[in-house]
């Protein structure tokens, strides 16, 4: 599994985090030390690019609820974007697409903020 985060080329407090593979409880704890490192850098935008995971395990919710939960108390939000069909179906299983703000694209997350 690969992570990379980068600051947004139009907006510089938006960082974008872009996810390969699968998330499950072998590759959760690297994303949720990725998201730490956010959140002490005091980043509250975060937007969540899921067009190249194929999977998600309730672990790998975890994380992103958990990091939902302080980008919001810090006034910002998490977005999850380009969630391919089967990972959306876990999510809306889950009770997550209620919770969470989900988009289509990077650019309209940018512009949702």
């Amino acid at each position: 599994m690969e992570v990379r985060v980068r600051r947004s080329e139009q907006h510089p407090d938006i960082h974008i985090m872009e996810i390969e593979g699968r998330i499950d409880a072998n590759t959760a704890p690297k994303i949720e030390t990725e998201l730490q490192a956010l959140k002490e850098q005091n980043a509250a935008k975060i937007i969540v690019d899921f067009s190249q995971v194929n999977y998600i395990s309730s672990g790998g919710l975890r994380v992103f609820l958990t990091a939902l939960k302080w980008t919001r108390a810090g006034n910002g939000d998490l977005k999850l974007v380009n969630l391919v069909q089967n990972v959306e179906k876990i999510f809306k299983l889950a009770g997550f697409t209620k919770i969470f703000n989900i988009m289509p694209d990077v650019e309209s997350a940018e512009q949702a903020f």
